[in-house]
């Protein structure tokens, strides 16, 4: 029953506007699939692949696609879709006229969320942007491939919007600091303890808090391991 609470969480977040319900079946479609093979007993993600990114400043949750050769070459993603090059090291991929239109409002310290579960019931990695940086779409390969690492992920789109160019860069680093948590809608101080593995007592103590007083667009301390 929880997982069902879930995933009619996952589409309440994307209730306002028609290209966030656009997001909104993709998410739920993608959320039952995961659903339906966990109670077949099948392994939903392997560790170290992601296959949910959330990016709050940018206004950004979507599904992150394998990893594509053709022709030796890797394909670019489609426009519903993120996309992961391999797990380290690791390049992620967005089109800027749909999902990553905000990507160049980022700044440094903006937090990004990686998730193994369609379910949000995981813990996400969360990364911390370092810089921004725009380079040549003939250098691109060489530059992500070269620098990306252990620890350091790259999130790759085309500048400017609607041109393929040049490419802005969105460089990350998983962030070892406090963990901090991003109350989305649909969201629920259990449903944010549960992912974090403290109580929902705690959660709210550690940032003063009141259950009423929880509302979406939140930033949240959590508490310390």
């Amino acid at each position: 029953m929880a997982r069902h609470k879930t995933i009619e969480s996952l589409s309440e977040f994307f209730k306002e506007g028609r290209e966030m319900k656009k997001i909104a079946l993709l998410l739920l479609a993608a959320a039952l699939l995961t659903a339906s093979r966990f109670m077949a007993g099948e392994e939903t993600a392997v560790p170290g692949e992601y296959v949910r990114i959330v990016i709050p400043n940018a206004h950004v949750c979507a599904a992150i696609q394998a990893l594509n050769f053709v022709d030796g070459r890797w394909e670019r993603p489609n426009h519903e879709t993120a996309w992961h090059l391999a797990p380290y090291p690791q390049a992620i991929y967005m089109h800027r006229d749909f999902l990553g239109a905000e990507l160049d409002r980022l700044g440094a310290g903006d937090l990004v969320y990686l998730y193994q579960d369609w379910l949000a019931e995981d813990e996400p990695l969360q990364l911390r942007v370092a810089g921004l940086e725009i380079i040549s779409a003939e250098r691109e390969e060489s530059v992500v491939l070269a620098q990306v690492g252990e620890g350091l992920f790259a999130i790759v789109t085309c500048h400017p919007p609607g041109s393929e160019k040049e490419r802005l860069v969105i460089w990350t680093v998983v962030d070892t600091g406090p963990r901090v948590a991003y109350f989305g809608r649909g969201d629920t101080s259990e449903l944010l303890a549960r992912r974090y593995g403290v109580s929902s007592a705690v959660l709210l103590r550690q940032n003063n808090l009141k259950p009423g007083d929880l509302k979406p667009g939140m930033w949240l301390k959590i508490p310390e391991r």
